[in-house]
């Protein structure tokens, strides 16, 4: 006697229900390959996308190769391998601007650097191939300027002492002294120097807690700044006496000089620092 089978109709709906949903997975995968037929009649699975291809090598220039500007470059490819698909393209890049494509051999170019930037220059070329795949070489190339330098000659006049101790950030020759401004912490400070012995004739030092820097002499008056603590001292120039102290609002200071500005009727002193091209303090 055969056995009963006992499931409730609700059991079997939910079996089938089951057997569906598997059975649509399946054919969704199937659905996501891409069957083709090989030359035997069979079937074989190839990816969507391309894989990567290297069938050529650039023959020049070299990677990093030096060049001056006027100087033409001949970009060159070989085939090394002779197996692969048909080349469709060859195109030619510098500087991310297409410059050339080629159809056939002989795949290359000449760069004319003529109007070209000094520097370092990117330099592409992709190669498409007829079954859609592509290939890179990427590399740089060195650009040099045309302008020969002129040689030029000097002579030492005149040898003077100096003081090697003094850290020196602003110098000035007038009336037949040098005025310096010296640097370092604890160290800084504004002389008047005897330019044949190199003595200090008059010394004015800086608070200890900030770094001298440049200095400049306009109207009688020497102004001398400071590297980061952002002021600037105004003195007398016959004296040393101090006029004021001016506050600088950038952060790095360098040097100083008179400049008159369009539109100015009196020449102002002005500040070079690293955050901003110049600035007037007085």
């Amino acid at each position: 006697m055969c056995p009963y089978n006992h499931a409730i109709p609700e059991q079997r709906l939910i079996f089938r229900f089951l057997f569906i949903i598997i059975l649509f997975q399946v054919l969704l995968a199937g659905c996501g390959r891409n069957v083709q037929p090989n030359a035997g009649g069979e079937t074989r699975e190839s990816s969507a996308r391309p894989a990567g291809i290297s069938g050529t090598r650039v023959l020049s220039p070299a990677n990093d190769q030096y060049f001056t500007l006027g100087d033409s470059i001949q970009t060159k490819l070989e085939l090394i391998r002779d197996t692969l698909p048909e080349i469709d393209s060859v195109v030619f890049y510098i500087d991310g601007t297409r410059l050339q494509v080629c159809f056939e051999e002989p795949y290359e170019y000449a760069y004319l650097t003529g109007k070209m930037k000094v520097g370092s220059r990117p330099l592409r070329i992709i190669i498409w191939y007829a079954d859609g795949r592509k290939e890179y070489h990427n590399l740089n190339i060195i650009l040099r300027s045309d302008i020969v330098p002129e040689n030029l000659s000097y002579r030492i006049e005149n040898i003077w002492p100096h003081d090697v101790r003094a850290y020196t950030q602003g110098l000035i020759y007038e009336d037949g002294y040098l005025y310096e401004g010296t640097g370092q912490l604890t160290e800084s400070s504004l002389r008047k120097i005897e330019i044949k012995t190199g003595d200090a004739v008059m010394v004015r030092n800086l608070p200890d807690d900030v770094f001298g820097e440049g200095i400049t002499i306009l109207d009688n008056k020497i102004f001398q700044l400071t590297y980061k603590s952002q002021v600037g001292f105004v003195y007398e120039k016959e004296s040393f006496d101090r006029m004021k102290m001016d506050a600088c609002s950038a952060t790095v200071i360098w040097g100083t000089t008179p400049r008159t500005r369009s539109g100015d009727s009196k020449r102002k002193a002005e500040y070079m620092s690293r955050n901003a091209a110049s600035n007037r303090i007085r």
